[in-house]
C-alpha cells in the first residue's frame, strides 16, 4: 500500500476485506443485504463481484493487494473514460479496475456476474452457448484457438489429460522454467465468469477489439508491457521474477515504463521470507521511494546489471 500512497497521493486508500466489505455498501440499491462470501461457490467469485460492486456504486480504482505501483496511477487511469483497464492478449484483466461511480456499464457488468455465478455447470454451459449464438465470443477470442479440443470424444479426452498433467508440473512452477498454460478454451470460460460477464455485457465478438472498446468509451492498455512485462519478459518463474527485484540485476529495469509490477501470491511468499535486497534493485527502489523499511539494504554483488527492453 505504501507504493498505492506515493503514486496515488490523491485517492483515499481503502483496504477492503471480509470483515469490513459491509461497511462500504450499505444502502438498499446497491445489492440485496444478504449477498456475501456464501452466495459463492468460490470467494474468488465473490471477490470478483464485490469490486464491481463497489466499483459501481462509488467509483475509483481497485487494486489487488498483490499490485505494486511503479509510477503515478495517473498513467494507468483515464479519468474521461466510461472505464479503465489492462488486457492480457484479447481479454481483460480484473487486478485493475477503474470507472466513475454510478456508470451503467458497471451496474450492468456486476448483475450478470452475480448471475451467472449462480448457475450450476450444465445451467452455464448453457449460457455460453447462448451467447456463442448470439455472436459473442465469452472470453473476447482469447482460447478460441483451443476449438480443437472440443472436435471429437478423443480430443476431449487428451485435453483433460493435458491438463491434469499441467496442474501437477505446475506445482513445481518456483523451482522450473516450465511453467504450463494450457489451452482448454472452457477451462478458463468456467474460471474466469467475471471475463465472461463483461464481454456479455459489451457483446466482445473476438474481432475489431480496440473499436469496440472505442464504442463503450473505455481505456484499456496492453498489460504484457506494462504490469505483466515482468512475468513475460523471459518467460521467468517466480523463483527467477523474486530473484530479479531483489538483486542488483534490475538495477537498469525502468520502474516508470511498466506502470506497475503485479506478483502473484508464490512471489508474494518469497518476498515475505527475504530480509535484504541488494542496492539499486527494484525493490530497494521502490523502499526509498516510498520511506518504507522492511528490507535491509546491501551492497550490489552484479558490477553491470544487465539492460532490458519492453
Amino acid at each position: 500500500m505504501a507504493t498505492w500512497r506515493t503514486y496515488a497521493p490523491d485517492y483515499e486508500v481503502n483496504l477492503i476485506n471480509l470483515e469490513n466489505y459491509k461497511e462500504h455498501l450499505q444502502e438498499p440499491e446497491d445489492t440485496p443485504r444478504t449477498v456475501g462470501p456464501e452466495s459463492f461457490e468460490f470467494i474468488a467469485r465473490f471477490s470478483d463481484w464485490l469490486r464491481l460492486a463497489l466499483l459501481a456504486k462509488h467509483g475509483g480504482v481497485w487494486l489487488d493487494a498483490t499490485l505494486l505501483l511503479t509510477a503515478p496511477l495517473q498513467y494507468l487511469v483515464n479519468e474521461s473514460a466510461t472505464f479503465s483497464g489492462v488486457h492480457l492478449e484479447d481479454r481483460v484483466e480484473s487486478f485493475f479496475l477503474a470507472s466513475r461511480a454510478h456508470e451503467v456499464l458497471m451496474q450492468r457488468w456486476r448483475d450478470t456476474l452475480f448471475h451467472i455465478a449462480q448457475m450450476n455447470e450444465s445451467a452455464y454451459d448453457q449460457h455460453l452457448v447462448a451467447l456463442r449464438g448470439r455472436g459473442i465470443e465469452p472470453l473476447n477470442g482469447a482460447m478460441a484457438r483451443c476449438d480443437w479440443s472440443l472436435r471429437s470424444p478423443l480430443h476431449g479426452a487428451l485435453h483433460s489429460a493435458l491438463h491434469f498433467g499441467a496442474r501437477r508440473i505446475n506445482a513445481f512452477t518456483r523451482y522450473t522454467n516450465f511453467y504450463l498454460q494450457v489451452c482448454n478454451e472452457r477451462y478458463w470460460m468456467h474460471y474466469l465468469r467475471v471475463m465472461v460477464a463483461f464481454y456479455g455485457v459489451i457483446e466482445g465478438s473476438g474481432y475489431n477489439t480496440q473499436e469496440l472498446y472505442s464504442k463503450w468509451d473505455l481505456h484499456i492498455q496492453d498489460s504484457m508491457k506494462n504490469v505483466n512485462a515482468l512475468a513475460v519478459l523471459l518467460g521467468w518463474n517466480s523463483s527467477d521474477i523474486v530473484h530479479f527485484i531483489s538483486t542488483s540485476r534490475s538495477a537498469k529495469f525502468d520502474l516508470y515504463q511498466v506502470r506497475g509490477i503485479k506478483l502473484r501470491r508464490a512471489e508474494w511468499e518469497q518476498l515475505d521470507s527475504l530480509k535484504v535486497c541488494e542496492a539499486g534493485s527494484v525493490i530497494c527502489r521502490l523502499q526509498k521511494l516510498t520511506g518504507a523499511d522492511i528490507f535491509d539494504e546491501v551492497p550490489a554483488e552484479v558490477s553491470e546489471p544487465p539492460a532490458f527492453e519492453l
